[in-house]
């Protein structure tokens, strides 16, 4: 292992400019994937993918948020969904997801800014490991939803960090899209995210509700 077991998340959690996210995680790459599942028994992008698979048709198509090397593609893939599209702001991650041949589609997009997709166009969206610190802010949850059809779900996680961060900004954020009938909560399930390090996450689903308005 070429980090210890909490420098990646330090770093990660450090960075302050989009570039310097583009920059970390071009690096990062290389050894990304046995950093955090080798080292670290990542087991979110499963929890997440048989998620969406409980409430969702395997035939749709997915959209895969921040998709990075593409373990959550691959996560999906096994859960039974074939087709994929991803994007993530990383060239680097891209070119390590487009190696695990499960994407139909993949592209180079920042989550802040203005996507390259129409509203509405997919049947499932999934977030694993996307919310938190200076990744995404807790409007990235309105943004996202926008991109899915009516009666369909999103999958996303939160770990220990993310939920708590800001006064738990991010599970405040999905809390007042529920309460505001944009959004049914359908599942809400506490468990392991990084193992080697002790970290833990929640992972969501659920359900777009017709003229939301997200």
């Amino acid at each position: 292992m070429t980090q210890s077991k909490t420098t990646f998340l330090d770093r990660a959690y450090d960075l302050d400019s989009r570039d310097a996210v583009r920059e970390f995680y071009d690096e990062w790459s290389k050894t990304y994937d046995s950093n955090i599942v080798d080292d670290n028994g990542y087991v979110t992008p499963r929890r997440c993918a048989e998620a969406l698979a409980r409430r969702s048709r395997p035939e749709g198509v997915v959209l895969d948020i921040g998709c990075g090397t593409g373990l959550s593609g691959l996560a999906l893939h096994e859960a039974g969904f074939q087709k994929i599209d991803g994007f993530d702001l990383s060239p680097d991650m891209l070119a390590k997801a487009a190696e695990k041949q499960v994407y139909r589609d993949l592209k180079i997009a920042d989550i802040t800014q203005k996507l390259p997709y129409a509203d509405e166009s997919y049947a499932a969206l999934n977030a694993c490991g996307v919310f938190g610190q200076q990744h995404t802010p807790p409007s990235g949850f309105a943004d996202m939803l926008t991109l899915l059809k009516p009666g369909h779900c999103f999958v996303f996680s939160l770990n220990d960090h993310a939920y708590e961060n800001d006064d738990h900004a991010y599970p405040k954020a999905v809390d007042a899209a529920a309460e505001s009938g944009a959004i049914d909560i359908l599942e809400k399930e506490y468990g392991d995210h990084l193992p080697g390090i002790d970290l833990r996450a929640w992972v969501y689903v659920v359900r777009k509700n017709a003229g939301s308005g997200a």
